[in-house]
C-alpha cells in the first residue's frame, strides 16, 4: 500500500508520540456492543491500569452498542478492517496491540 502525503492528524499523532516518555502506542480495538463513550473510557482506564508510559489510542468501529446487534456489529467489524489495515501502516513508530476485536485485527494485511 503506498503511503499519501502526511495528513495534519499524523503530524499532531508525531508530535504526540514525540513528547511521550517512551515512543511507544498502545492501541486498543473494542469487541461488540460498545459505544464510542466506553472505548474512550477503557483504553484510558487500560492505560492507567498499565501504567503505559507511551501514546494510548484507540480504534473504534461503527458498533451499535447493544447486545442484540451481535449480527450488525459482525457486519461492520468486517467492513472497518480495511481503515484499520489503513492505520496500522500510517502509524510512525512500532505498536504494542491490545484487541478485543479479532475479527479486526485478523482481517488485516500487513
Amino acid at each position: 500500500m503506498s503511503r499519501s502525503k502526511v495528513t495534519p492528524c499524523e503530524l499532531k499523532l508525531r508530535s504526540a508520540l514525540g513528547s511521550s516518555e517512551t515512543k511507544s502506542v498502545l492501541l486498543f480495538v473494542h469487541g461488540f456492543n460498545t459505544t464510542f463513550t466506553d472505548v474512550a473510557l477503557r483504553t484510558a482506564q487500560l492505560a492507567h491500569d498499565l501504567s503505559f508510559r507511551g501514546l494510548p489510542l484507540f480504534f473504534s468501529w461503527p458498533s451499535a452498542g447493544s447486545t442484540r446487534s451481535y449480527f450488525q456489529d459482525e457486519e461492520m467489524a468486517q467492513l472497518s478492517v480495511p481503515p484499520f489495515n489503513q492505520l496500522l501502516t500510517r502509524l510512525p513508530h512500532s505498536v504494542q496491540l491490545t484487541c478485543m476485536s479479532s475479527r479486526i485485527v485478523w482481517g488485516i494485511e500487513l
